[in-house]
């Protein structure tokens, strides 16, 4: 006679689940405020750098820009050199790349304010062309 076929093994037993109660949703809920002003924070605190970082930015190219044509305007010669064509498309390469987190942040206006109130035609017409852009997004 064949041998009687092995039992199958028993199934684990799982822990029944905890209660839910009023208490332990509080408890959860409170847990997950406290999760969400943390992220915040760091969103905010990232944002706020980031803002920093592109002001530096700009402010650094119209700087440098302006440097330039003014060492080239004293000395009689003309600041459009091939150093400042490919500087000044460089400078428009950042404001294409960046240009919709420069509009969502707001930052637009206040690098306008801050970084491009007294600068040289040149400079001024590239952050027409970011002003430009910004219809284009919406």
């Amino acid at each position: 006679a064949p041998a009687p076929a092995p039992a199958p093994p028993a199934a684990p037993v799982e822990p029944e689940p905890a209660p839910v109660t009023l208490e332990s949703l509080q408890q959860e809920a409170d847990a997950l405020r406290a999760k969400i002003e943390s992220m915040q924070e760091v969103f905010h605190d990232s944002s706020e750098e980031q803002k920093r970082a592109f002001l530096i930015m700009f402010e650094q190219f119209a700087r440098v820009l302006c440097e330039h044509i003014a060492e080239q305007e004293q000395a009689g010669k003309d600041p459009n050199t091939p150093w400042f064509a490919v500087s000044l498309q460089r400078f428009k390469e950042a404001g294409r790349r960046y240009y919709k987190s420069l509009a969502s942040r707001g930052l637009l206006n206040t690098i306008k304010r801050f970084v491009f109130s007294d600068v040289d035609h040149r400079v001024q017409e590239v952050v027409g062309m970011f002003d430009a852009l910004v219809p284009a997004m919406k």
